[in-house]
């Protein structure tokens, strides 16, 4: 701004510097430097400066635009000649927090266990962010133990974890399930993946273990007898559950089919939940 007269035709440099190093001049904003001419009778005149857009993570950077060298007698307003801009923090640039996956998988006998918390984007400075656990079929102290806490990144620090430990019984069950959930970031904020499905798999034959009941090494019958096998469904006895079987040959049997001699030869048994005997 031209304050006081306004006779004659007046320049004035201008020129840009940076507070700080992550501010690079010519590279994050342009023009760097310039000359301004206020004909007579002109009171105003703008600087036009081009911000650059990059994918670098960045915090707020600081700059300053200052006034010098006017000509034809123009002089500068005392502790008015210099004014500082700020480029605004992009890119997340203390990150954004995501689980890797939405849902993980482990067995029973994991013991020790580990989920990962990603930080995308941009990693600076320290940050942290909450977490608890929540078991609905996976019940706490009984199926896992773990307690609620805090993860801190560092600065530079991209990943952390969430441990859990898994208790291993010899109970036959099925698939089990608990969920962690992060929350409260500080700095950072939140990606999509926010709550992570933990399932312990089914374990300890939870769906049975299928043996021919006990019975001599070798069946003797005579032709046209009817040969019956229990079958029996040992462990777990969740769901309803089909199981095929078939008749093979003994090791030194001809090299005819089962089919040739048994009738029938393959089939499959069926097990309500529950059923142990077929």
């Amino acid at each position: 701004y031209r304050d006081g007269g306004d006779f004659g035709s007046v320049d004035v440099t201008w020129a840009l510097s940076s507070a700080m190093p992550e501010l690079s001049l010519g590279t994050d904003i342009s023009p760097i430097s310039g000359t301004l001419t206020f004909d007579a009778g002109t009171r105003t005149h703008t600087v036009s400066l081009t911000i650059h857009a990059d994918t670098i993570p960045e915090v707020d950077e600081f700059g300053s635009i200052t006034l010098s060298a006017p000509t034809n007698g123009a002089v500068l307003t005392q502790n008015q000649t210099s004014r500082m801009f700020v480029v605004e923090a992009n890119q997340d640039p203390h990150g954004i927090l995501t689980f890797q996956a939405s849902q993980e998988l482990f067995a029973e006998d994991e013991n020790v266990v580990n989920v990962a918390v990603l930080r995308q984007s941009g990693t600076i400075g320290d940050i942290t962010v909450d977490y608890e656990i929540v078991g609905r079929t996976a019940v706490l102290g009984v199926d896992f133990v773990a307690s609620n806490g805090t993860l801190t990144f560092t600065q530079g620090v991209s990943t952390q974890f969430i441990q859990l430990t898994i208790l291993n019984d010899t109970l036959p069950e099925r698939d089990e399930f608990a969920d962690i959930r992060i929350f409260a970031p500080t700095h950072a904020r939140l990606g999509l993946v926010t709550t992570c499905e933990i399932v312990i798999a089914n374990n300890d034959y939870a769906f049975g273990l299928m043996s021919v009941a006990s019975v001599s090494p070798a069946t003797t019958v005579n032709e046209g007898a009817t040969l019956t096998f229990n079958i029996t469904r040992a462990f777990g006895t969740f769901t309803d559950v089909t199981m095929p079987w078939s008749f093979v040959r003994g090791v030194g049997s001809d090299t005819s089919t089962p089919a040739t001699d048994l009738s029938p030869s393959q089939g499959s048994i069926f097990f309500a939940e529950g059923q142990t005997f077929a």
